[in-house]
């Protein structure tokens, strides 16, 4: 059996402040992502090349969400959501899997079919 994920809630958030400091800087954004069940099609999350992105993600069971392209992983689990931050350098469409694991930081499972997202990242 396949285990999947799907958005309950993608919230982008242009004007909130940037990490740490008072006000938001014109190109932050903020994307939550919340890993429950199986998705049907993936999410695409666009931005632009120089924007300085968040992600963070909330699951109901551990997970490692793998951004291909840009070498990035973030773990989540219940009540332990995950966070990075990057600014966005290079441009294109990196796909974004969701690997069930075990326990945080053993992978289970390590399938790449249909991604669960896309991370966009355009010319400004």
């Amino acid at each position: 059996m396949r285990c999947g994920a799907a958005l309950l809630m993608i919230c982008m958030v242009t004007s909130a402040p940037a990490w740490g400091q008072g006000t938001a800087l014109q190109g932050d954004k903020t994307f939550v992502l919340h890993i429950e069940s199986v998705a049907k099609e993936p999410l695409v999350l666009r931005t632009q090349k120089g924007d300085r992105v968040r992600l963070e993600v909330e699951a109901n069971r551990p997970v490692v969400l793998h951004i291909h392209g840009l070498g990035i992983e973030i773990m989540a689990e219940p009540g332990r959501p995950g966070e990075i931050h990057l600014t966005a350098k290079a441009t294109g469409r990196f796909p974004i899997h969701v690997h069930e694991t075990a326990y945080p930081g053993a992978a289970k499972s390590h399938s790449h079919r249909t991604p669960f997202a896309y991370l966009e990242v355009h010319p400004k």
